[in-house]
């Protein structure tokens, strides 16, 4: 699932997977002025992979998406100019499973930062 964030909301922008809809992501906002591991991500441009705390946004993010606390997650900040412009969510059963994508995600955030920096975007 993809967030494009503008100032203190991330919102819904795209998703690929069997159970969600896009247009049912589109209508998620949340609030980065709250603590949460999707400010922090957005904030220090770090990626972030393991269990998902149990946070006031991260439970609004689930029941949002209708599905039960996952094992696993996986934030990772598209960064353009400096600041985040979108960021990539990705849930997983195990940490295995995360390590096991961890550099193919890495690799395509690269192309997708200088994708975005080339158009113009932010």
């Amino acid at each position: 699932m993809l967030f494009f964030t503008r100032g203190v909301v991330a919102a819904g922008w795209d998703v690929r997977a069997p159970r969600l809809r896009r247009e049912s992501v589109e209508a998620i906002t949340l609030s980065l002025l709250e603590p949460s591991v999707l400010k922090s991500v957005c904030e220090h441009g770090l990626p972030f992979l393991g269990a998902l705390p149990f946070g006031d946004v991260e439970e609004s993010l689930l029941v949002k998406l209708g599905g039960k606390w996952p094992e696993q997650v996986l934030l990772w900040p598209v960064r353009v100019n400096g600041e985040t412009a979108v960021l990539l969510y990705g849930e997983a059963a195990s940490a295995a499973d995360l390590r096991a994508v961890r550099d193919q995600v890495a690799r395509a955030v690269v192309c997708a930062e200088h994708t975005l920096e080339r158009v113009g975007v932010r």
